[in-house]
């Protein structure tokens, strides 16, 4: 009757199956019963707290009963819709996942990716949710992604653009980069820029030796040089108390088409 092009306000036809639909596909008996606890306990102790405050507020004079009924006075001026908890829309969407420290190429040509379950039950912003097609359960740096088939596990409790009504639930992710090399190059004295140094302190990483991989193209990994590589620890998140550290590195290559696979650290001295 909604959508026809002459609006009645008698239907043209009377059924009761989308209540029975509620009841019997939407749990909604399981809501109405939370929907009917909290009210009940609501009022009752709303009806226990003010006839106490409003017995003690009209029976006897105290220091500070002018402000108390300012404040009461107050609370109930204050528009109703400033107090409303978010409302969120709970829907099935498909999943997705997002990659950093990404190499050019595979900016617009994302790897092959393969995700199980391929949905979520989740929670979303409605005004978030209007456009979304998929909704992304987390992020995987790439120097985590291997050449040919990568497997990683995430944790629906880790995604950030929605809440899971599973928390416990993960996914098997398979990233599929196709045949590419792999090569080492070592690195005598590797280039280390310190980022996000809210401190006063001087952090000087020191240029120890290091072995790092590359996955690429075979023709592009032959062009590749040790100074091809730079590396940068971000200590925005740290909280540095030692004088000798061990600080994560984010590798960066001179290269649209390779990456660096692998985790790095490097010593430093805090003065």
């Amino acid at each position: 009757d909604f959508f026809k092009e002459q609006l009645s306000l008698i239907p043209s036809k009377a059924t009761f199956e989308n209540y029975i639909r509620v009841w019997s596909k939407a749990n909604f008996a399981r809501y109405f019963t939370n929907s009917v606890i909290v009210t009940v306990f609501s009022v009752l102790l709303v009806l226990l707290m003010t006839n106490m405050a409003g017995y003690v507020l009209g029976r006897y004079k105290f220091v500070g009963r002018g402000v108390l009924m300012a404040v009461f006075l107050s609370s109930i001026c204050t528009p109703l819709v400033s107090t409303l908890i978010p409302v969120y829309q709970i829907v099935t969407l498909p999943v997705a996942v997002s990659f950093s420290n990404t190499p050019a190429y595979y900016i617009d040509k994302a790897p092959k990716v393969s995700i199980s379950p391929s949905t979520i039950h989740v929670a979303v912003d409605p005004d978030k949710l209007d456009g979304m097609k998929r909704i992304s359960i987390g992020t995987i740096d790439f120097s985590e992604v291997e050449s040919g088939t990568t497997n990683l596990t995430l944790k629906a409790s880790d995604m950030t653009e929605g809440i899971p009504m599973d928390s416990s639930a993960e996914f098997d992710v398979t990233i599929n980069t196709g045949n590419l090399s792999t090569r080492t190059i070592e690195i005598s004295k590797p280039s280390i820029k310190v980022t996000n140094n809210a401190t006063d302190l001087t952090v000087r990483p020191s240029a120890e030796p290091m072995t790092v991989t590359l996955i690429g193209p075979e023709e592009d990994l032959a062009a590749l040089t040790a100074s091809s590589i730079t590396f940068t620890a971000d200590l925005t998140v740290r909280n540095i108390e030692e004088v000798i550290v061990r600080l994560a590195l984010t590798p960066s290559v001179s290269s649209e088409t390779c990456w660096c696979y692998g985790s790095y650290t490097c010593r430093a001295t805090i003065q």
